[in-house]
């Protein structure tokens, strides 16, 4: 028997395991292996939704890569940067939206930057910045950066 539509494919299935017109999605007595499955699919559909609400690319220093950043008199690691954004090594403790600025020491040169912190991970401070790094700057960091660790 060759089945031609959805409908009919749903009909035949409702009538070998007696289910009525309903879906089987909307099927409270579904078995459970189905309901762990539907709920663990949820679970990875929330998790790539969440790693996929980046909207820009982020590079990731190794520690001996990291650039430094000066602020004031301080000096900081930067563990990451994106173009609209820094992510930079303290161990201090700094207020949310407190603002920050400084200078970012690229190998490729130097970058003045404003922002304001927005959260705190760990030994890590996320900073928002007001005016974005250029794309260019960052594509030549991933670059200098593949070239030094390329196995050619």
């Amino acid at each position: 028997m060759i089945i031609t539509s959805v409908k009919l494919a749903e009909s035949c299935i409702f009538t070998l395991f007696g289910y009525n017109n309903k879906r089987l999605t909307e099927r409270s007595d579904l078995p459970s292996w189905n309901k762990k499955k539907s709920q663990q699919q949820a679970q990875d559909t929330d998790q790539e939704e969440e790693e996929q609400k980046r909207s820009f690319f982020r590079l990731r220093y190794l520690e001996q890569d990291m650039p430094f950043i000066v602020c004031g008199n301080s000096t900081f690691k930067v563990c990451e940067v994106s173009e609209h954004g820094i992510r930079i090594s303290v161990k201090d403790k700094v207020e949310p939206e407190e603002p920050v600025a400084g200078t970012i020491q690229f190998e490729s040169g130097v970058w003045e930057i404003q922002g304001r912190t927005i959260r705190r991970e760990e030994d890590e401070l996320i900073i928002q910045l007001f005016q974005p790094l250029e794309l260019k700057l960052i594509n030549g960091e991933q670059l200098r950066l593949r070239r030094k660790y390329s196995r050619d």
